[in-house]
């Protein structure tokens, strides 16, 4: 089975160029139902309604909300493995330089294929418990 990356984003002309596509082993970028379902929409969606992609990194993760058409601009939300109590909502710009970082090992972005949040407000929740201090136990595996 061949695989094959989408010429073109499905909502415009604007190409989708994979230049890792051989290293990160995967595409990058969702595919074309995910893609027309992460367009912008007036008014935002809040993280509750909206369906997301999640990425990765040694530098931290983003969660996708909204990847236009027209510039193929990201919106979503993101947050630093060296800071997660900064992680905030923000414009992501152009989301083909997030797929062709590449040199310094915390510049690398996978998509999570595993990924089976049901929104937005559910991948943060995910992300933001891998940070959380580790609870004390027992060395019997009890509470203290």
């Amino acid at each position: 089975m061949r695989l094959s990356i989408p010429r073109f984003h499905p909502l415009s002309d604007m190409p989708l160029l994979e230049s890792q596509r051989t290293l990160r082993g995967h595409p990058f970028y969702p595919n074309a139902g995910l893609l027309r379902a992460l367009a912008p929409r007036e008014p935002r969606r809040t993280p509750e309604e909206a369906p997301c992609v999640v990425y990765h990194s040694p530098w931290g993760h983003i969660v996708v909300t909204e990847i236009d058409p027209e510039n193929l601009n990201g919106y979503g939300w993101t947050c630093r493995s060296s800071f997660p109590d900064g992680a905030e909502w923000g414009d992501l710009g152009y989301m083909g330089d997030f797929e062709k970082r590449r040199g310094r090992p915390w510049e690398f972005w996978e998509r999570d294929l595993f990924s089976e949040d049901a929104n937005a407000a559910a991948a943060v929740t995910r992300i933001l418990q891998r940070y959380a201090p580790p609870t004390k136990t027992a060395l019997d595996g009890s509470a203290p």
